[in-house]
């Protein structure tokens, strides 16, 4: 009897112990997923930000062709005057 309750009781720690390990693994794969997905957000994010950065560059630029534009407007209309 004594034996048999052991063997039991063995038998019942493998199954805990191997159902803690399928759930470890199932955690990892879990994780990997979540890390994966976490990256891919990461480099979106790094790539939002870059066309930000440019975009901001972009706007500078637009700005100094505006002011470009109105010196160049301003210019011409003195030489008309002066003609």
């Amino acid at each position: 009897d004594n034996q048999i309750l052991k063997t039991k009781y063995n038998q019942d720690l493998e199954q805990q112990a191997k159902e803690l390990n399928q759930d470890i693994e199932r955690m990892k794969i879990n994780h990997e997923k979540m890390i994966n997905e976490l990256n891919i957000e990461l480099d979106r994010l790094r790539v939002n930000d870059d066309a930000k950065d440019r975009l901001i560059y972009i706007e500078k630029e637009f700005e100094q062709l505006k002011h470009d534009y109105s010196d160049l407007n301003l210019k011409q209309k003195e030489l008309i005057n002066n003609c």
